[in-house]
């Protein structure tokens, strides 16, 4: 069965935001920039382009001024998969079957990785690009070390320390912040990516083996393999439809007709598509608006006239009744409402 595969998790999105938030940079802003809310996401797990998140983090870098960006998202990356892995490698009798689950189960996180393991003078962890044609980023690699290192740090054996990492991508400005987290020479510009460590450590016993448990956790992420890669159908079609209303808002805000012609479909196959997702395309369209619409209201520099017409209403009543049933409140008293919240932000320290 092939993998090949141009879609990624949401939880890379949200790391992205909260690690930028954590640093005092807007994060809605850049991402206003690539047409797309953190409201369209309906949960971490969501399947979203990869080209999206590639282009996010290139941003992301760009706004921090730092190519070492990735190291900092660590803390705010949360995805089941990656615990269900920690928690299986945890489970194993020693490293030699944890990294084998490892290699096994790790596309369930990065579709677009592939992952090696070989046993030679090193334990060798090699990373590659799984389609050469589908784009990804020297991020890609970083990440993917640095959650091998974050996770690896929890089995309760002190003597598994890398002492040789070569990545193929540019030596970083900040690449001493690579040696800092990884505790060991890195090489850049290499011709691979690889990750290794003492061949002695690949029989060192993990104390909190219980092979039941790994049992449970293998099924369960055989299940969660399976699942993922058994069906074909564009997962992502609603998240690309609300980009694309989003991008699009405005007097010329589309139809169900226009929308429907811009992804190549039939309307009837559009709303069958849009339904495998739980969702419809009146719902989406109310949505990006209903979202937008409480932005500009709580950021407060454009009036409720202004707003509507740059949603792509008619006039202010249509977008006062859409507003009311939408919020069960009316634009100009959720203004009101807004007003003290932003008055006190404002207050003087």
């Amino acid at each position: 069965m092939s993998l090949t595969c141009q879609n990624t998790k949401a939880t890379w999105i949200y790391a992205i935001h909260h690690a930028l938030e954590h640093q005092g940079i807007d994060s809605e802003a850049l991402f206003a920039k690539h047409g797309i809310q953190l409201n369209m996401l309906r949960h971490t797990q969501e399947q979203v382009p990869k080209q999206l998140v590639n282009q996010l983090w290139l941003t992301a870098i760009e706004a921090t001024n730092d190519d070492a960006f990735c190291l900092s998202m660590l803390d705010y990356f949360n995805a089941p998969y990656i615990n269900g892995l920690a928690s299986a490698a945890q489970a194993s009798e020693n490293i030699h079957q944890a990294l084998n689950i490892l290699s096994s189960f790790y596309t369930l996180l990065s579709p677009e990785i592939e992952m090696n393991i070989s046993f030679n003078t090193d334990i060798e962890i090699k990373i590659q690009n799984r389609e050469s044609e589908y784009e990804w980023v020297p991020e890609d690699v970083d990440i993917t070390f640095a959650l091998l290192m974050k996770h690896g740090a929890s089995l309760p054996v002190h003597e598994i320390k890398p002492h040789r990492l070569r990545i193929a991508r540019p030596t970083p400005k900040q690449y001493k912040k690579y040696e800092e987290f990884f505790g060991c020479p890195v090489e850049f510009d290499s011709k691979e990516s690889v990750l290794s460590f003492p061949i002695e450590s690949l029989s060192l016993s993990i104390p909190s083996a219980n092979a039941n448990l790994l049992s449970q956790l293998e099924k369960l992420l055989q299940e969660k393999y399976d699942k993922q890669f058994s069906s074909k159908l564009d997962r992502n079609l609603s998240l690309r439809v609300r980009r694309y209303l989003f991008n699009q808002l405005g007097q010329d805000f589309p139809n169900l007709n226009a929308a429907a012609s811009h992804f190549h479909m039939s309307i009837s196959a559009f709303k069958k598509h849009l339904q495998a997702e739980e969702c419809n395309f009146q719902l989406l369209c109310d949505e990006v608006r209903r979202n937008e619409a409480c932005r500009l209201i709580t950021k407060g520099t454009l009036s409720l006239k202004e707003i509507a017409y740059q949603l792509g209403f008619a006039n202010s009543s249509a977008f006062n009744r859409a507003f009311k049933r939408w919020m069960s409140i009316s634009p100009s008293d959720y203004s009101a409402a807004k007003k003290p919240l932003k008055e006190r932000n404002e207050l003087p320290v």
